[in-house]
């Protein structure tokens, strides 16, 4: 009997980003699939049930042998292969029972972690970090702990006798992960404000796992503000192996959107950030802008700062937020100040010095 490794992406992973799953699915099979289901002996599974009680699309992919034969769609989950058929539960999702999942618990493959083709690294942040809530400095901490994870945004954990463990109350909440283990999570009170399940600890981590007893990390969404040294930062820790460089240049950019020309400039700001594609820049004056409509949307870059969004009208159809700006960037950003960034994803097309430029296939795909 031969063996199959079954692997899925389930919406619950990917809530909030505006993808399918079948995206992503194509983003990990062109790089690397992390396998979430352990090896089973299944070849048909009738249906898929999320962490939320409902129903989910998935997709899959079997390997054999070391290598990817098959892509299932969501509509075909029968294998072609002769195996036992097995009843195959879904993995427990490490997060809080939230509608909206955390930046911590959605698995983002290669992007988010560029420095990791696999496994993890557990180092020392080299910084002190500090995290408030309700005006309270819940952690101050210069022994802070960086822990990646291949396909996941770096966390801190903190060791405990630098949190303020008077404000926990221990939650009868837990989740599993099959790199750490069981967690441990905690509701944090401060006068009338209540954040639950808002941190987590490994108490009896596996042995394979990085040294996780004794520290304690935030859900960083839930907290009021974060610093490190004395710097607020946003949106998640930073990753000290990525790295953002803005070039001014003189190439011609021309960005194609329903048919129609919304971009023509040889003056963009190029920008280059580990692990994702280029971002090319537009000053105003070089972009369509009465077709542009400004949307209520709005994002945390902990490189870039605060971005705004625009949708643009072409006809009778509507590409919502498909346009972003950082209005007041980080400094380390500043010459995109104002500028405007399409989304090389969902545009028509991308010419570089009139060459048609590779769709790239990413977590913001449609």
């Amino acid at each position: 009997m031969k063996m199959a490794t079954l692997y899925f992406i389930t919406a619950s992973h990917i809530s909030g980003l505006f993808i399918q799953p079948s995206d992503l699915l194509h983003q990990l099979y062109h790089d690397r699939v992390v396998q979430i289901a352990p090896s089973h002996e299944a070849c048909h599974i009738e249906s898929m049930t999320g962490h939320e009680g409902r129903k989910c699309e998935h997709s899959f992919v079997v390997k054999r042998n070391g290598t990817m034969n098959d892509e299932i769609s969501p509509k075909s989950v029968s294998f072609n292969l002769s195996l036992e058929k097995q009843v195959w539960s879904p993995p427990t999702l490490e997060r809080r029972d939230r509608m909206k999942p955390a930046l911590e618990d959605i698995f983002m493959g290669p992007m988010a972690s560029p420095s990791l083709s696999d496994g993890f690294r557990w180092e020392d942040s080299r910084r002190r970090v500090r995290v408030v809530f309700a005006d309270v400095t819940v952690s101050d901490s210069k022994r802070v702990m960086l822990l990646h994870e291949f396909g996941r945004l770096p966390v801190f954990y903190f060791p405990m006798e630098d949190v303020r463990m008077d404000l926990m109350e221990t939650s009868d909440h837990h989740t599993h992960s099959p790199l750490k283990g069981e967690a441990s999570y905690w509701t944090l009170r401060v006068g009338d404000r209540t954040a639950n399940n808002a941190t987590w600890s490994y108490l009896h981590p596996l042995s394979t796992a990085p040294k996780l007893q004794g520290y304690l990390a935030f859900y960083w969404d839930q907290m009021d503000a974060w610093y490190e040294e004395d710097e607020q930062v946003f949106a998640h820790a930073r990753d000290p192996y990525k790295r953002v460089d803005v070039l001014p240049s003189s190439r011609h950019v021309r960005v194609v959107l329903g048919g129609v020309t919304i971009v023509d400039t040889r003056r963009p700001q190029i920008l280059i950030e580990t692990g994702l594609p280029l971002r090319y820049y537009i000053p105003e004056q070089d972009v369509r802008m009465e077709l542009l409509e400004p949307t209520e949307t709005t994002t945390r870059c902990p490189y870039k700062g605060q971005a705004s969004y625009w949708s643009a009208r072409i006809g009778e159809r509507i590409f919502k937020d498909i346009v972003w700006s950082y209005r007041e960037p980080l400094p380390t950003c500043s010459p995109i100040a104002r500028y405007l960034c399409f989304f090389n994803e969902r545009v028509d097309a991308i010419y570089l010095d009139d060459d048609l430029l590779p769709i790239p296939k990413t977590i913001w795909s449609e």
